[in-house]
């Protein structure tokens, strides 16, 4: 049932609900369901396999791909993960797909963000999803963010975090770069808020700067 309802095929599993036979049916079926946009599937397990439920992988998988219908059931029906449980992984994953309308309406509905949702969009460049997540959730905006926006010379990112965050942000962030050997991102943070001078002909290679990165 688990595969079937993976891969939207409500038949079999009406079918197969409908033998004699017992057939398991566990979390994954919803979970993979909503994962894979398949909304009457998730809405035939709700009202036919109440007691199998799903798990908070549902809604954040179907925020994930932007399965907007789904998301909205999940939440009505409590389905999967409660906000005040969720602890923001709906909204990450969203953010990494940069879908920020469904971000925005997670957090109407009370889901909080993480911090790697800011350091997420900062990575990809997603500056309008990362703007409102700034002015959204200020304290999930770590020295990483900046960071990220430098190593990808994104002038115009590093320019609004500048603008958006605590007067003593900046600071920290050209000091845990250098802390950490990244003088040149440091630099480029100086030179484009005006603060010191870099030469212009220099560059780092944002490869070697963010390899190993998840381990800092």
């Amino acid at each position: 049932m688990d595969n079937s309802a993976a891969h939207g095929h409500l038949q079999i599993l009406q079918f197969l609900d409908s033998t004699s036979l017992v057939f398991p049916c566990s979390t994954n079926a919803m979970d993979l369901g909503a994962r894979n946009g398949h909304y009457d599937v998730v809405r035939w397990l709700h009202l036919h396999r109440l007691s199998t439920g799903c798990t908070a992988n549902a809604m954040a998988w179907a925020a994930w791909k932007g399965h907007d219908r789904i998301v909205r059931y999940l939440h009505t029906h409590q389905l999967s993960s409660r906000p005040e449980l969720d602890g923001g992984r709906a909204i990450e994953l969203a953010a990494q797909a940069n879908r920020l309308p469904m971000v925005q309406w997670l957090h109407g509905h009370g889901y909080d963000s993480t911090v790697e949702s800011l350091e997420v969009a900062a990575r990809r460049g997603f500056v309008e999803l990362l703007a409102w997540l700034v002015n959204t959730f200020p304290d999930k905006c770590t020295v990483k963010v900046m960071y990220h926006a430098a190593s990808r010379h994104d002038e115009g990112m590093v320019l609004m975090l500048h603008a958006n965050t605590d007067p003593t942000y900046t600071t920290d962030v050209v000091r845990w770069a250098r802390q950490r050997g990244h003088r040149l991102v440091a630099a480029y943070v100086e030179s484009v808020l005006q603060l010191g001078k870099v030469d212009r002909g220099q560059s780092e290679d944002v490869e070697s700067i963010l390899q190993d990165f998840d381990s800092i």
